[in-house]
């Protein structure tokens, strides 16, 4: 025999019942449910899908959004009412059934920036009044999100920085920024400066995942990650950057540069909130394009195809870009090199040319 006790506390607005009694040769086993409410509230139909809070390694931190609800840790938040960009969400806590208001803004497509305010008994948009506007902003970034074109790096740029500790001068320290034929990509590089603390020569990845204005600034987010000396990733996570064009003219026409900064903290934006005022901090200037060489005219000839002697390397030059393409491939010579690797080089330095000879140093273009 089973008996249930529904008793609903006004207070709380939820069904709270008892399982009083069910019968066993043992005994009586005593137990309690809490039934969550549901709403008529929808979320945005663009916003579905799987977010991070930006530890990409993290699964704890994975969020996933439907029609009508947040799931947090596998724990959903059914949204119960909305208002504009408000909504409200019944939550089980430790003390029971409440409901919270989320502030959520969609900051671009793959970009999420939210507040949320307190536990309140009532599910309604009038607790939402109770958010702070001093509280900042929190991050939540799509997981898997098509990446986009960076808003600078098409160009060669220097660049100082400064971590806390004191402003390592590019000027000085050689540090600079690295393009790829994917402008979705670029590399920082990182000089140290033996004068300011904290500063090391390391390298880093980034790539765009999206950008915004707000309140006259520019913003973009990227995933970052640290590289050691054999590229191999040492960390990642999203980083908010905020920038600002440097110019020559009031009306800006012509760009010399840019100030930027960066949130400190992984899924971060809350550091970046200033270009000359964050975690860590950037002044960014356009440098002269060093004048590329180009490959001998016998090895540019459209449509030739080099091999190495031992025919492991094959070369294809493309002399309408000055590039060069080489092509690692398995052969008879290597039976077990089954991995075909393609590298592409620019001519930096030619050494020594004849009419059947040539001793180049090239550049090889990471991120191709």
């Amino acid at each position: 025999m089973t008996v249930f006790v529904f008793n609903r506390l006004m207070s709380r607005s939820y069904v709270f019942f008892s399982l009083l009694g069910q019968l066993y040769n043992s005994g009586f086993v005593i137990g309690s449910t809490l039934i969550q409410p549901r709403g008529n509230c929808s979320l945005p139909p663009e916003w579905e899908g799987r977010w991070a809070r930006g530890d990409l390694d993290d699964a704890a931190k994975k969020i996933t959004i439907n029609h009508h609800s947040i799931f947090i840790e596998n724990v959903e938040l059914p949204c119960i009412e909305s208002l504009e960009d408000f909504y409200v969400f019944s939550e089980i806590d430790e003390t029971g059934l409440c409901y919270k208001c989320f502030m959520i803004m969609e900051r671009h497509i793959n970009v999420l920036q939210y507040r949320q305010g307190e536990c309140h008994d009532e599910p309604s948009t009038e607790i939402c009044t109770s958010i702070s506007t001093d509280e900042p902003f929190l991050s939540l970034f799509r997981a898997g999100a098509v990446r986009e074109s960076c808003p600078f790096g098409d160009k060669p740029l220097k660049f100082s920085y400064s971590t806390g500790n004191g402003i390592c001068s590019g000027e000085e320290s050689g540090s600079h920024l690295d393009t790829c034929s994917d402008s979705s990509m670029i590399y920082f590089n990182y000089e140290a400066c033996v004068d300011v603390k904290g500063t090391e020569q390391f390298k880093e990845e980034v790539v765009c995942m999206g950008s915004w204005k707000e309140s006259g600034l520019n913003f973009f987010v990227a995933k970052v990650i640290r590289l050691n000396q054999n590229h191999k990733h040492q960390g990642e996570g999203y980083r908010c950057f905020n920038y600002i064009p440097r110019c020559t003219n009031m009306s800006c026409s012509s760009v010399i540069g840019y100030l930027a900064s960066r949130s400190g903290d992984v899924g971060s934006c809350t550091h970046a909130a200033s270009p000359e005022i964050g975690s860590w901090t950037y002044n960014f200037t356009f440098a002269e394009e060093e004048r590329r060489c180009s490959f001998p005219h016998w090895l540019e000839l459209d449509g030739t195809h080099w091999s190495s002697m031992n025919l492991t390397f094959q070369f294809v030059v493309d002399a309408s870009g000055g590039n060069i393409q080489m092509v690692h491939q398995p052969t008879r010579i290597q039976p077990n090199t089954t991995k075909l690797s393609t590298y592409q080089y620019t001519c930096s330095k030619i050494y020594n040319v004849t009419e059947d000879f040539a001793s180049i140093q090239a550049n090889q273009i990471i991120g191709w």
